[in-house]
């Protein structure tokens, strides 16, 4: 076989993998937040706690798998993005440096206007991780508002 039908067979080779993966996440479905039991109960200064200690072993524990975690805190503040989507940040206890961002499902964003800020809420949603641009934020997503507890 000559050089250039290897290269021609490699080339069909990746774009069959690549429309295979692409594919797969396209269709991909997603948990039901909303109906479904948290895996992970905890609160904003422990979730917050366990990535500060490891972010390593607190990745495993929070985003590998998607588990749904439920998260109780107070509020700091809640921001309506220009995506139409609706964050709600934890406050931060002062012993950290960074805060937990919940970004809330479109579904969800009516509950939001009634919450206040330093008003105690709990939050069901999925871990994404934790990013440090200026400070370090534990980012969950999918975020549904459970009743206040």
């Amino acid at each position: 076989m000559s050089t250039k039908k290897i290269i021609i067979l490699a080339v069909v080779f990746i774009i069959v993998i690549c429309g295979s993966i692409g594919f797969y996440m396209f269709n991909k479905t997603f948990k039901n937040i909303a109906n479904a039991n948290p895996d992970i109960i905890v609160s904003d200064d422990q979730i917050f706690s366990e990535f500060e200690k490891n972010e390593t072993t607190a990745t495993k524990k929070f985003v590998t798998g998607d588990p749904i975690i439920e998260v109780s805190g107070v509020i700091a503040e809640i921001t309506q993005n220009a995506d139409t989507t609706t964050t709600i940040v934890f406050q931060n206890p002062a012993k950290y440096t960074g805060d937990i961002s919940c970004t809330i499902v479109k579904t969800d964003v009516e509950k939001t206007k009634k919450l206040k800020q330093r008003e105690k809420v709990t939050i069901k949603g999925q871990c994404s991780g934790m990013q440090e641009l200026i400070d370090k934020e534990v980012i969950l997503i999918r975020c549904i508002i459970c009743d206040n507890k």
